[in-house]
């Protein structure tokens, strides 16, 4: 330590020199404390003698403020100490007091400490959340086809694949035979049914189909004409008929040939009567709706009358000559007409391409299997079933089944044909039409017709089931066009003879 220490000068008093240079404290052998390089500090040294009173100075102190802080703190332990003591006393006196009176002693019995009540939490608006996705059930493998089956698949969808190539084809041919003139004029005839048997239906027929008319109507646009006087009408229980004489309008029409119409209107009957009945001629297997069967087989014996009236040359038989006959009728009427088709055609008549309106279903599936074969695959004996929106008021019942073509317009405000569709047709035109809402009666009324049923796009005033008594008297002429077209051009000519 003795090295360690600045040599200090013998003198007891400390000098203080100035600060000297750079140069010359390299050379001096003295120590010296430099505080700042300026020239203004002095550097102090301090004798050993003068350092220790101080130390011991501050160790004092140290040593005051130890005693003291201990000192309070064996006050405070006192304290602490007394409490306590004072504390055991007390509970030994009260111990000592109970066993002295013979009581039990009570024993402290330390309580928990009362459940704390959650603080409310602020609300959070979040989103809602999904339902956890429930766990699905293990699929069972698929039982694996036998060769049986995979053979039997692909046969029905070949099978399948063939039908929609047939009417397909079937589609296109009754294309060619569907005349909406043709269609149009029958459409006002069969109105013209409702006349029954007024003096005025002859007069009304003839105006109607009038060769010299040249203010076109109905029947000039179509390609024939009415005779004057060739009318004969006729009339049984619930229904009635005219029958007229049908001829081209020129020489080398080919669309309506010679022949005779017959147009027939009936009453709706009840559903009470919608039940089947055998009886047609040469179809005994034929199962048919018992009215209008019943009104159709004494029909049938009124129109072979008015056709032998009309046809004073017998042409109209198949052995007879170049006669067709047409027939028409709407609702209920075409109902009638289709089961008088049947029996017309057994006596060895020809039914010419006709055209029924909103006709309804009469038969099961046996009586429209024989229809078909009958009118929907011949080249010139086709009956095709005009419908406007949901059509007839058809029976309800699934054993009743169509057989006709059906020509189908969407609504009234239709300007052409919507769709041809194949006898049958489940998934277009008036099967998948919106069916709208019948009368409260109709059906339960014996006569009563449903509005769908008497709603037509090609009738006169689009109604096919009423005809005013001016109607009846001086026919149903259409509007004159500006420049009336010959028949021949505006009637469509297909190749083959209706």
């Amino acid at each position: 330590q003795a090295s360690l220490q600045p040599q200090l000068p013998s003198h007891p008093t400390a000098s203080i020199a100035p600060e000297p240079h750079p140069e010359t404290m390299a050379q001096s052998g003295d120590t010296v404390f430099m505080l700042a390089p300026s020239d203004e500090e002095t550097a102090v040294e301090e004798p050993q003698a003068m350092v220790r009173p101080r130390r011991r100075a501050a160790v004092a102190k140290v040593a005051v403020s130890a005693g003291l802080v201990g000192g309070c703190a064996a006050l405070l332990g006192y304290a602490a100490w007394g409490r306590g003591v004072a504390a055991t006393r007390a509970s030994l006196g009260g111990v000592i007091g109970e066993v002295a009176t013979g009581a039990a002693p009570k024993v402290p019995v330390a309580k928990a400490p009362a459940p704390k009540a959650p603080a409310p939490k602020a609300f959070q608006a979040s989103a809602p959340q999904a339902p956890a996705p429930k766990a699905l059930a293990p699929k069972a493998p698929a039982p694996q086809e036998t060769l049986a089956e995979k053979t039997a698949k692909a046969k029905a969808a070949k099978e399948a694949a063939a039908t929609a190539r047939a009417n397909k084809r079937a589609v296109i041919q009754a294309m060619r035979f569907y005349n909406e003139p043709v269609a149009t004029a029958f459409a006002a005839l069969a109105r013209l049914s409702a006349c029954g048997t007024k003096p005025g239906t002859y007069g009304a027929v003839g105006a109607t189909c009038n060769k010299y008319d040249t203010r076109s109507p109905p029947c000039y646009p179509a390609g024939f004409y009415v005779p004057i006087g060739k009318i004969v009408t006729d009339k049984v229980d619930g229904a009635s008929m005219y029958a007229a004489k049908v001829e081209p309008s020129v020489a080398d029409a080919t669309v309506v040939k010679s022949g005779i119409l017959l147009a027939f209107d009936a009453d709706q009957p009840p559903k009470s009567q919608h039940f089947l009945k055998n009886g047609l001629t040469d179809c005994t297997d034929c199962g048919v709706m018992a009215p209008h069967l019943e009104t159709a087989l004494k029909m049938v014996d009124k129109a072979n009358t008015a056709i032998k009236q009309l046809d004073l040359m017998q042409a109209c038989t198949t052995t007879g000559g170049d006669c067709m006959i047409y027939i028409t009728g709407a609702g209920p009427g075409a109902a009638v007409a289709q089961l008088v088709a049947w029996e017309l055609e057994t006596r060895g008549y020809q039914i010419g391409t006709s055209y029924l309106f909103n006709a309804p279903m009469v038969g099961d599936e046996t009586f429209a299997n024989e229809m078909k074969n009958r009118f929907s695959k011949g080249m010139s004996r086709r009956i095709f079933n005009v419908v406007t929106g949901k059509g007839a008021l058809t029976p309800t019942e699934k054993y009743y089944k169509p057989w006709a073509f059906e020509a189908f317009y969407a609504s009234t405000k239709s300007k052409s044909i919507t769709n041809m569709c194949v006898p049958g047709d489940s998934t277009g035109c008036s099967a998948a039409a919106p069916k709208p809402k019948p009368p409260i009666f109709a059906g339960l009324i014996p006569g009563m017709i449903a509005a769908e049923a008497c709603t037509h796009t090609l009738a006169p005033d689009y109604d096919l089931c009423t005809a005013q008594d001016s109607q009846c008297y001086a026919g149903m002429p259409l509007q004159a066009p500006e420049k009336p077209e010959e028949p021949a051009k505006a009637a469509a000519t297909p190749s083959v003879a209706h």
